[in-house]
This record gives C-alpha cells, structure tokens and sequence, in this order.
C-alpha cells in the first residue's frame, strides 16, 4: 500500500511492506558484503552514530538499520571519516528540489528519483534513494584496520 510522507522539503509516495520485502532478500547487506576497514569501521559505528529520528524514518519506510546499499569515505573535516551512502525506497519522489539537504541529527540527508544502480533484490520496482552524509570517528584499532577482512558468512 503506497502511503505519503513529507519531511525535509520533499514529499514522497512509498510502499513500506514493497520495501520492506525487497529488504528481506538481500543476504549480506552492501558495507558488510565488502569488508574493506572503512566498511567495518562504519558497521562498527552504525549503531552508535544513527540518531533515533533516522532509525524512526528508515523503519517508518521499511528499511532495516543496516539496509545500506552502498557507503563511501573519504576524510572527513571535523572527525577522522565522512561517510556517505544511500538506502533503496520502493516509490518515487513527488516534489523538493534535486540535491535539497536536510539535517537529521549529526546527518545530512536528501531523496533523488531513481536508483544508481541495479539491485536485484529490487528489480521491477519504482525506486527513489535516500541519501545520507556524515563525519564519525574511529571505530576500529589500528590494529583492526592494518588486518585483512574477516571471512563474510552467509
């Protein structure tokens, strides 16, 4: 069921329950799927750094916490890594300007139409990404970041 939300200068259509499902077949989500040391370094500081009003609009759009598709860094000016990335929303942006930012806690956050990549998890479906940008510390040991990635586990 397509419900609307507004928030942040843009106003969406979205199916929670489309996403939600499309969510449930992805088996390694993308950061966790990559083990590189700035990809652990963000698994480990996810849940430190979501703030609640993020982690209230991700489950209210039926995305899981972890639901990154894709996330980058590069260094950050405050803090030792900016971080950014995008979730996958079954729906499409209604209105707001393209590139229009908005702040959620320490995050800056935006909607564009369309996907940047195929995900086959959502193949066949109206998407819009959610966006999001911003700085964290370090959560690995140094030791962590100079060690090879773990094994990833199905």
């Amino acid at each position: 069921m397509r419900t609307h939300l507004q928030i942040g200068g843009y106003e969406l259509e979205f199916d929670r329950e489309a996403t939600s499902a499309c969510y449930a077949r992805i088996r390694v989500p993308g950061p966790e799927a990559c083990g590189c040391a700035q990809c652990r370094n963000w698994t480990h500081a996810r849940d430190q750094v979501l703030p609640s009003e993020l982690r209230d609009l991700l489950s209210r759009l039926g995305i899981p916490t972890n639901g990154e598709i894709e996330v980058m860094e590069s260094p950050g000016q405050s803090q030792p890594h900016l971080y950014c990335g995008w979730y996958l929303i079954v729906g499409r942006v209604l209105s707001g300007e393209r590139g229009h930012l908005f702040d959620m806690g320490s995050f800056q956050l935006s909607f564009t139409s369309g996907q940047s990549y195929a995900v086959s998890e959502f193949e066949r479906q109206e998407v819009c990404e959610l966006h999001f940008a911003s700085e964290v510390g370090e959560y690995l040991t140094e030791a962590e970041y100079a060690s090879p990635p773990k094994p990833k586990s199905l």
